[in-house]
């Protein structure tokens, strides 16, 4: 039996150090930006390259726990394709369900005082549900960002799916593109097992923009807010992550803050990925979400040791380890509902 279907698009992630920039806040909306001089050559002293996609990473970290995932994607027929094929065939990632497209998505990750802005080049592809996937026994499918493909139709697929086997759990961490046409991704939180969202993309998807630039109230009455929308919303297990605040979570009972775990940060790139693949494998191996909020934090505290999304990923005796040597920082219950 297949553990999990991850289903969204990979990339290749270029990483580099930006050497000399300076940092700008704009005050209007309390956003930091990175400027360079226009025209001007700039030498970089460290380049990388890794595996990154939501999907993907999930897909990879859900393995590394010892469960079974297959990922379905594209990739390009490209160099970056066939690089991303040889990676992924040594982690021993079922490429069944992979299908040759033109060009591989690819992202330019710059690191810049301890954070990272994304250049993202996202190919135009449609994604499906594989018939033949669907007669498979199945216990979980991962939606999440599909770049720039036309995903209303993926998603009423899979909405058609579940209707016809309830016994098949639905996790979301939707995509820019997804939180861009909030009706066609609210349509499947009836049926929404998990969903993993940070503050801003869970601002958006419950149309509720304001709370970023709200002045009054505290962050967890914001983030109890948002978590009362999706809970009333039909959503089972609601995770909001916020940064360095950390993450909270609810089971439609109870509220809890996860603070995070003490990290060497070396580069944030997969962190969330990370935070997902370890909330989502504590619940496919039957943890309660409290625990599932300690495995999140140790997954995201461990990549970001590494530069690559998924080289920091652990198995699930390294997470027991790393919850152990941070016992005191458990989930506090912050509030009923």
């Amino acid at each position: 039996m297949i553990d999990v279907v991850c289903i969204g698009h990979p990339t290749v992630d270029i990483y580099l150090d930006v050497p000399s920039a300076h940092l700008h806040t704009d005050k209007e909306i309390n956003r930091k930006e990175v400027c360079l001089l226009w025209g001007e050559k700039y030498y970089i002293h460290r380049l990388n390259s890794g595996l990154g996609g939501n999907a993907l990473n999930v897909a990879v970290g859900l393995q590394q726990l010892g469960l079974k995932s297959t990922l379905v994607a594209s990739l390009g027929t490209d160099f970056y394709g066939d690089y991303a094929r040889k990676t992924l065939e040594d982690m021993s990632i079922d490429l069944q369900y992979v299908q040759p497209v033109a060009k591989t998505d690819t992202s330019i990750v710059m690191n810049f005082e301890g954070d990272r802005t994304i250049l993202s080049y996202h190919a135009d592809e449609a994604y499906s549900f594989p018939s033949d996937l669907q007669q498979q026994p199945l216990k979980w499918v991962f939606l999440t960002s599909t770049g720039f493909s036309t995903f209303p139709d993926l998603f009423d697929t899979v909405s058609g799916y579940l209707a016809e086997h309830p016994e098949v759990f639905l996790a979301m961490n939707p995509g820019p593109r997804e939180l861009e046409e909030v009706k066609a991704t609210t349509k499947l939180l009836p049926r929404t097992e998990l969903l993993i969202l940070n503050f801003e993309e869970a601002c958006t998807l419950a149309e509720k923009k304001e709370l970023l630039m709200e002045k009054t109230g505290s962050e967890q009455d914001h983030i109890q807010e948002l978590m009362t929308y999706f809970l009333d919303n039909g959503v089972k297990n609601v995770v909001i992550t916020n940064g360095g605040s950390g993450a909270y979570g609810s089971d439609g009972k109870r509220v809890f803050h996860q603070v995070p775990f003490p990290s060497n940060i070396v580069e944030k790139t997969g962190a969330g990925d990370a935070f997902t693949t370890g909330v989502l494998g504590a619940l496919i191996t039957g943890k309660n979400l409290e625990d599932a909020l300690t495995w999140g934090a140790a997954e995201s505290a461990s990549v970001m040791e590494t530069v690559g999304a998924a080289r920091g990923l652990l198995d699930s005796e390294a997470v027991q380890h790393k919850i152990r040597d941070n016992f005191a920082l458990k989930p506090k219950e912050i509030a009923t509902l």
